[in-house]
């Protein structure tokens, strides 16, 4: 990504602000743009972290961790990260439950199967989710 020195206000989401996009940087610091946003670099580190940080909660099912995650991603700038290492990150976070899933529905070991392979089961179990709400 290319790093700018922004010289007026830019617009990251935040709630807090009671409209969507209107967030402030100081003028001068430095941030990179993706689309229409500009993130500094501290907001692209968090939002990095939350992406490999994120853990599946205490009775959430595997489909709403799956949605969860996959919307942190396309929250954003570009990761940088390989798909591997990020449903890497995402499979060591799941419950045990949700990994013997995940590896039994895939006859073998999750993190053996292609990304693709890996994402497109992951697609269909929430999908099915979503088809019973």
């Amino acid at each position: 990504m290319l790093a700018i020195s922004v010289t007026k206000a830019a617009t990251t989401p935040s709630a807090e602000d009671g409209e969507e996009g209107q967030g402030h940087f100081v003028p001068g610091s430095h941030c990179t743009n993706y689309g229409d946003w500009v993130y500094s670099i501290s907001q692209i580190i968090d939002l990095r972290v939350k992406v490999l940080t994120i853990k599946q909660e205490s009775k959430e099912s595997l489909a709403s961790a799956w949605n969860r995650f996959t919307t942190l991603l396309a929250f954003g700038p570009d990761h940088s990260l390989p798909d591997p290492i990020l449903l890497q990150h995402f499979y060591k976070d799941l419950s045990i439950e949700s990994r013997k899933l995940l590896d039994t529905t895939l006859g073998g070991s999750f993190l053996h199967v292609s990304s693709e392979k890996a994402r497109l089961i992951l697609d269909q179990i929430l999908s099915i989710e979503l088809d019973y709400l």
